[in-house]
């Protein structure tokens, strides 16, 4: 193969056509091509090089001495490997690899000519010492340089020193290749890079401002009380991080770390290239050989082996604690060596935080090892540049919560601040680090973060699947700093235990359903992950500081795992802690959410609005993903999505259940957009609730919207069926009544259908009921039925203004969600598993609404999870009195009576023509309220103007700033009422018979009052 490789290449150097993309200064007849003046020498050199086996040294004399070359091509800009590209545009970068042996003062000039004449140019710092790899856009330097995104133009390199004597190594030139803009990162060697960038964009990229804040600390003297609160945390953190029994052996702990292919050279630990994020540069392996490197992620992994190797033996007074030091010291000056140092970006680090969780936790259980060999100082400065820990000491207008941050540095940046040899910094650190967190983690007004109603946002929207990081992480740091001087303060406290605990309020039992899954359909949806996390939140401490357990998250975590043989959880209860009781309703307004309970079941209901996205597909995950909130109800049992019968294999993308659609084939249903998060127009999306009951509605318009992450200029979208409709569900006690009024489509090829129920078959769940039959199961089957069907997991479906259920069973062949039938591409992730297609046996039913209808309508109710008794009776019992009543249902409004509760609930979409009913004559604005009438002379109100009011910012992707601000709603109630104690409103007047009740409604949130009759 060596000798093909070297024979490829002599044809191309013979034949005069050697003009590469990349230049890997492999081989002495690469210096035909490079020319110094007479104080350069150039020479290839195998002393240092990053890939392959050599590099270009170049010695030089005197200032102003320099070397260049015309030999050279451009990487074109490749879309096929630019998914986002429309998205996220590329331009190209000059790119390379610099090693110097002694950091010195000044700097190179890096110049491109055109007709032998300086068109742009950067410069580097000198003052480092190891590899520099460097990403610099040619729009990012100064001179004659292209707009961002255009092809660049020169026809000759030159690299000329500013001082009088030095050598430098170059390697793996890249002489153009496309990057994405958002990623190449400035540094110490190339400040310049996005210089006038808003730095809040990108929380992942290194500042050096926060650098220098870190360089300008003054501590305070260390105090007695100070030192104990630290050795405390530590000893805390020391528990939970040292290994109490050994892992692996000696000899393999040897192997391991020889795997690693470290040698001492010239004074110096060399080895493969320590990279991250190297799949996004060129590679060249017939100049390069095979890609032989250390991945960052691999790299931490096994120094962490070393470090709990090394504690093991000393802890046992065994023989190979030195031996395991020596090994760590020298992984060690490799890191450094490999440019992972303080002020170097490596080019780009994005997303580092995902990487370097092991390799903070190595270096935190190896501070002592690295104090005795002078590194410590060094190593833990690497981390604070490469994570940003800077940032904390900022002004605190300049705090800005993250999720990102919470699930992947947060805890990093607790355990850099014990890498130090001054105990005095750690102090004033702590106290800094505990002041961010508590501010973060308290904001409810950011773009990302805890909202007021405790959903937890990312992306633009509620996400569950990014929180559980954040729900992982925090805990531990709260648990941590408990106790101490070092402790959060109870509102960043408070808040982040409301999120925490509304975990389990929109799950059940641990699955919060596919309608707030994300990119993440039918993917591990659940919150058994932070089981330790609530341990932990529980020992930390109530928000004020003074109980020594929170009961409250006791009591919640009896709830999940009381009956699961847990001994924590029986710890609590023989504390005298209970299982916490949920609410019978709640809603999530941020997240377009509600939840029902009754019994042992739940219905997890979603919508979306002009805030909260419908759902979030990306180029390769949840590509058939339109519908999971067209106003969806998914029925768990405490087997959740699974043991409920919402899988993914075979799963028809179309039928999520309650979801009114244009049923679309599977290739038809899958975008053009490589990211879409669909925000509709309408700001109807939300729910109230009284006493146990609620109620939900919204607002259905496909026909215009945004794209919350597409870009600025460019992000209005719309679907061609231009889908509308008004839904509305009514939560009473044991059953959830379904009003769809206004549906309305063009499309004449697709019909439209409002889903009942998608179901997997399976043992004891194969049979569905009708009123014909099944009473043996068939497969497959098809049919109608005009009145009730019962699918297989025994939740009945009743139709109330005679329309016609169509269901079927059979195999259904669908997508991977991750597999993109556009472009034949399946997403690489583990998850994926490289399947395209999945099939499963299916219950289904639907309502079918036709091809372009115009202001087509459904009713139905639907009663969950009936014991076999109940369903046997069911058909005897349907004919009954109902304990309900629909008193309106058209695009005014729906409105819908509880019998048994004596509780009216209001959907109201068009208030200004909505003519009133019954106590309830009026309103300002759509709204959604309920009224419980206890006597004549007592009532209970709820109203919430759902409309959550967000802050105009066309800056942003989504158009908005994320938090909702107070809008007014005044409502009239027939009669003259009072307000009880305890209620709060604007005012409150009698005029001509009438009671006018003035709110300011915010977040979404119900009001909720009491008033009595006055004469």
């Amino acid at each position: 193969m060596l000798f093909f490789l070297g024979f490829s290449f002599a044809q191309l150097y013979a034949q005069g056509k050697y003009a590469p993309y990349l230049e890997s200064f492999e081989g002495e007849r690469v210096l035909e091509y490079y020319h110094g003046e007479g104080s350069s020498e150039l020479q290839i050199s195998e002393q240092h090089s990053q890939f392959g086996q050599s590099a270009l040294q170049w010695d030089w004399s005197r200032k102003g001495a320099y070397f260049e070359s015309s030999n050279f091509s451009f990487l074109e800009n490749n879309a096929e490997d630019l998914v986002y590209n429309a998205l996220f545009p590329s331009s190209p970068a000059f790119i390379f690899s610099v090693y110097q042996e002694k950091p010195q003062q000044g700097e190179v000039k890096i110049t491109f000519l055109k007709g032998g004449n300086e068109k742009m140019w950067f410069t580097i710092n000198l003052d480092f010492y190891g590899w520099r790899s460097l990403r610099v856009p040619f729009y990012e330097m100064e001179g004659d340089i292209p707009e961002k995104t255009l092809p660049v133009d020169y026809d000759a390199l030159q690299i000329s020193s500013l001082v009088d004597a030095g050598r430098l190594y170059f390697d793996d030139m890249i002489f153009s290749q496309y990057q994405d803009d958002r990623f190449p990162y400035p540094d110490l060697t190339v400040p310049f890079i996005k210089a006038d960038q808003d730095h809040s964009i990108d929380h992942w990229m290194p500042l050096i401002s926060n650098l220098e804040l870190l360089d300008r600390l003054d501590p305070n003297a260390l105090t007695d009380s100070a030192s104990q609160d630290i050795a405390l945390i530590q000893s805390r953190i020391n528990e939970e991080l040292y290994p109490r029994d050994v892992q692996e052996g000696y000899d393999q702990v040897k192997e391991d770390f020889e795997q690693l292919g470290l040698y001492e050279k010239a004074g110096t630990v060399a080895g493969p290239p320590l990279t991250y994020n190297v799949e996004e540069v060129y590679y060249d392996s017939l100049q390069q050989g095979p890609r032989i490197h250390t991945n960052i992620h691999a790299f931490g992994k096994e120094i962490r082996k070393l470090a709990e190797a090394y504690i093991l033996d000393s802890a046992r007074e065994g023989n190979h604690a030195q031996e395991y030091k020596a090994m760590f010291v020298m992984a060690s000056r490799y890191y450094l060596d490999q440019g992972w140092q303080k002020g170097s970006s490596g080019g780009t680090r994005h997303h580092v935080g995902y990487a370097t969780r092991e390799l903070t936790e190595a270096f935190y259980m190896m501070r002592e090892p690295l104090r005795e060999a002078g590194l410590l100082e060094e190593i833990g400065e690497s981390l604070q540049w490469l994570t940003n820990l800077g940032m904390i000491l900022e002004e605190e207008d300049q705090f800005n919560v993250n999720i990102d941050y919470l699930n992947t540095q947060s805890y990093n940046h607790l355990l850099q601040l014990f890498l130090t040899a001054n105990p005095e910094t750690t102090a004033a650190l702590l106290h800094s680090f505990s002041r961010y967190l508590t501010v973060i983690l308290a904001q409810q007004d950011k773009e990302w973060g805890f909202k007021a109603d405790g959903t937890a946002w990312h992306h633009n929207g509620h996400y569950p699947a990014y929180a559980v990081g954040a729900f992982q992480q925090v805990p531990r740091l709260l648990y941590h700093l408990s106790g101490t001087q070092y402790r959060l303060g109870a509102e960043g406290h408070a808040n982040f235990k409301k999120a925490f605990l509304s975990t389990a309020e929109y799950s059940h039992l641990y699955d919060w359903g596919f309608g707030n899954a994300g990119r993440h359909p039918f993917e591990g949806n659940t919150i058994t992950k932070i089981h330790t996390g609530y341990q932990l939140m529980v020992k930390a401490g109530n928000p004020a500081g003074d109980r020594a357990i929170d009961e409250e998250v006791a009591e919640m975590y009896v709830y999940l795992w009381g009956e699961a043989k847990d001994a924590f959880a029986e710890g609590l209860k023989e504390q005298g802690i209970k299982a916490a009781s949920l609410p019978a309703y709640k809603s999530f307004p941020y997240g377009a959410t509600a939840v029902q309970r009754y019994q042992d079941w739940a219905a997890i209901i979603k919508g979306y609005s002009k805030y909260v996205w419908s759902s979030e597909i990306y180029a390769r995950s949840n590509r058939y993903g339109k519908y999971p909130a067209n106003g969806t109800i998914e029925l768990l049992n405490r087997g959740g999505e699974e043991g409920s019968g919402y899988v993914q294999e075979g799963w028809d993308w179309n039928r999520y259940p309650g979801a009114t659609i244009i049923y679309t084939p599977l290739e038809e249903l899958e975008p053009e957009e490589a990211l879409l998060m669909f925000l509709s127009e309408e700001t109807f999306a939300g729910a109230s609730y009284l006493e146990g009951n609620g109620v939900f509605g919204m607002v259905l318009d496909e026909s215009h919207g945004k794209n919350a992450d597409g870009l600025v200029a460019e992000n209005e979208i719309s679907f061609p069926g231009k889908l509308t409709a008004q839904k509305s569900i009514f939560s009473f006690g044991n059953k959830i009544l379904c009003i769809g009024t206004g549906i309305t489509s063009v499309d004449a090829v697709h019909p439209v259908q409002t889903n009942l129920f998608q179901t997997l078959l399976g043992s004891g769940h194969s049979l569905i009921r009708w009123e014909q039959g099944e009473k043996e199961p068939q497969f497959p089957l098809e049919g109608t039925t005009t009145s009730w069907i019962i699918d297989p997991y025994g939740s009945a479906y009743q139709v109330l203004d005679g329309g016609e259920i169509h269901f079927q069973k059979k195999t259904q062949n669908s997508y991977h969600n991750k597999y993109s039938v556009r472009s034949g591409e399946v997403n690489p992730s583990l998850k994926a598993k490289g399947v395209k297609e999945t099939k499963g046996d299916f219950a289904s039913a639907w309502l079918h609404h036709g091809h372009r209808p115009k202001s087509a309508s459904y009713q139905y109710v639907i009663y969950p999870f009936l014991s076999p008794p109940q369903q046997e009776e069911w058909k005897d019992n349907i004919s009954g009195e109902r304990d309900f009543e629909v008193l309106q249902a058209d695009t005014l409004a729906h409105i819908a009576r509880d019998l048994t509760e004596n509780s009216t609930a209001y959907v109201v979409f068009e208030a200004d023509q909505w003519q009133g009913m019954g106590l309830l004559e009026g309103v300002s604005a759509p709204s959604l309220l309920m009224i419980k009438e206890h006597s004549p002379n007592r009532i209970s109100l709820s109203a919430v103007n759902p409309d959550l009011n967000f802050p105009v910012n066309s800056k942003k992707k989504n158009g908005f700033d994320n938090y909702s601000r107070p809008s007014l709603l005044t409502i009239r109630l027939a009669g003259n009422w009072s307000l009880d104690e305890g209620g709060e409103v604007l005012s409150i007047a009698h005029r001509e018979g009438q009671t006018l009740v003035e709110l300011s409604c915010v977040d979404g949130l119900p009001t909720q009052l009491s008033l009595h009759k006055v004469p």
